[in-house]
This record gives structure tokens, sequence and C-alpha cells, in this order.
């Protein structure tokens, strides 16, 4: 961009337009080793909206760089996240060894939307290695042999068209990329897409002081309810299984899960509680409560269970439970020449 007059040229500047999510979607971004940790995934949640991120989790058989630090960023935001996967060509790097490292990353992270197999324009050893149709099918039968469930494509229709030809699109999720419309553009023979890449150009510095100028941005194609129920509730604390509700009534805690456990205590409507479900019973065993109006959650030392009916509670996308900070009471004296000692107390809190 150049200013001036008369075929003056007086100063020259390169730029590249960033842009914001539309809030009214679901939206979230995906982020890999360019993305240097910390992402500051918790403001982008909390104060834009943010619903998900996708974070790059192997190329080919590797490890990629932060894959660890990024998931467990996401975790203590509290995000869905799913890791997407690079795909080589079988000729290039073995399917077995791509899907036996991208199903040690499946079962170390627990991703709750799941994998992404990366299937675009690549090269091997400095030479064009762009996976094929054969290569994607036989990824994604194999990793679904490893962990028991289907995952998900990315790709562009522009790739897609020239070397995924005869693929079967309706087995699996599609997550597509086209950015600059307002509909994307379909790979021939798929009729619907769950994710759309639809920038690489979100405004970092505004979502992400930290270092990020510019973001992938992607939306979810559906409902804030139905992402809630298909991804919201599953995010695992550390590996564990724990999710969220709240009460929709008074509810008893009891000690047992039954109406014949003793009353251990009334929790009042509009309570959240933290625990696991059993799945024979339907009660929950609750592990942290935070009553309304409370700002931290309690840890509960005593078995507790209450119904988990959605007559009386409703699940919630999974946060961990704030708790209170650390503190230890603190005595600093003040000794100045000429002057009498100052003694000062207080509470101090641990980082």
């Amino acid at each position: 961009m150049w200013w001036g007059e008369n075929g003056n040229r007086y100063e020259e500047v390169n730029f590249m337009p960033v842009i914001m999510p539309n809030k009214s979607g679901v939206w979230g971004i995906d982020i890999s080793h360019w993305n240097i940790p910390p992402v500051d995934l918790k403001r982008m949640k909390e104060q834009f909206g943010m619903s998900f991120v996708v974070i790059k989790a192997n190329d080919g058989a590797l490890s990629s760089r932060y894959a660890a630090e990024h998931v467990q960023t996401a975790k203590d935001a509290g995000l869905p996240f799913g890791l997407y996967v690079w795909l080589y060509p079988d000729n290039r790097v073995s399917i077995d060894a791509q899907v036996t490292a991208w199903a040690k990353s499946y079962n170390d992270y627990k991703p709750p939307l799941g994998i992404f197999i990366d299937a675009e324009w690549t090269t091997y050893a400095g030479q064009p290695a762009n996976p094929s149709a054969v290569d994607l099918r036989l990824a994604h039968d194999k990793l679904k042999s490893r962990i028991g469930v289907t995952s998900t494509t990315y790709t562009a229709a522009g790739y897609a068209d020239v070397y995924l030809k005869g693929f079967d699109w309706s087995r699996e999720p599609l997550w597509v990329a086209h950015y600059g419309v307002d509909v994307p553009q379909l790979p021939k023979g798929a009729t619907k897409y769950q994710f759309w890449q639809f920038t690489s150009q979100l405004d970092g510095a505004t979502l992400d002081p930290s270092g990020n100028k510019s973001l992938d941005g992607n939306y979810y194609n559906g409902t804030a309810e139905q992402f809630a129920a298909q991804y919201g509730g599953t995010i695992p604390p550390n590996g564990g299984t724990m999710e969220k509700w709240i009460t929709n009534v008074d509810l008893n805690m009891r000690s047992a899960s039954s109406v014949t456990g003793a009353l251990i205590q009334t929790m009042p409507k509009g309570s959240y509680i933290w625990g696991t479900v059993d799945a024979a019973t339907g009660w929950i065993s609750i592990k942290y409560l935070q009553k309304p109006g409370e700002q931290y959650a309690t840890l509960l030392t005593q078995a507790a269970y209450c119904s988990g009916s959605a007559t009386y509670v409703t699940k919630q996308v999974y946060g961990d439970p704030p708790l209170s900070a650390i503190t230890e009471d603190v005595t600093v004296i003040i000794q100045r020449p000429g002057w009498k000692d100052l003694t000062l107390t207080g509470k101090q809190e641990k980082i």
C-alpha cells in the first residue's frame, strides 16, 4: 500500500487483512507447531465465545511439537478439542506406522472431537507426495480398527477433486477448507460437512495478544445446542471422565446411589456439580459442588450421590471446578533507621 499523488510514492507498507469470527456461529481455531505456547485459549473462550480448538498432533508418524502443551491449555480452558494428523502416501511413509502414532495420540490425549486426517497438497524429501483416495481410505479404516471410532477428513475441494477421486464421502464427517466465501465448496460427491475452515487470517492480535498475529478460523455446521450435545460434555480432565451438570430443582444429595441412601444435604436449584455418572444406575457420583452465589466449588470428602435424570439435572459444557486459591498467613516487619518497626499481616495467595 502506498500513499502520495502525481506519481510520487512516499511510503510502501505490506499488510494482510484480518477478520473476526461471527460470534453468532459456533466457532473455533486450529493450531500447530507454528503457534508458540501458551496460546490464550481461555481468553478466546471467555471474551470472544470460542467453542473448540483443533490441535496438530502428528506429522505422519512423528509427534508434532507443542502438541502436549496445546492439549493441556485446552483442558485448562475447559474447551472441547480435536487432534489433526498430517497424512503422507503409503509409498513414502507406511500407513501402518502413521496410524500407530495417531492411535497413541488419541489414547494419550482422549480428544472429545476425535481425530481429523489432513489430506492435502504436501511434499516429502522436497518432492511432491500428495496422498490419494486409496491412502486416505486405508488410513481411515486402519485407524478406526485401532481406536474404535470414526475420524474426520480435512481437505479442500480443489485438492480432493484432483487427488481423491472416487473417495466415499458418506462414511466419515468432513472438515472442508474454503476461504473468502459465504458457503464452502464441497468435494465432488460430498453432500455435507461438519466443520468449515473459513479463513487463515483471524485477528490474532485481538484474540491472542500474546503472540499470534493471525489464526485459522473454523465454524461448526450446526447450532450451539447441537455442538454441546455432540461434544460439549465429554472433555476428560487429565484423562478422566468427570462431567458437569446444573440442578433443575432442589435436589437431594445422598450417601449411596439410591433413594434409600442417607440424606447428606439438599442442593439448591441452580447448583453446579462435577462428577461421574454410572450408566447402569443413572446416578451421579459427586466430586465437587458449587451452590448458587458461591465463587468457588467445594471438594466433597465423603461419598455423595444424586440422581442423573434429565428431570433433575442438565449436562453442561465441561469446565474444571473453580477452586479457592491456596493462601498462607504472612507477617512482614519493616525496619528503617530512626523509625519504629512496622508489622504487616495478611494472606498471601500461592501462584
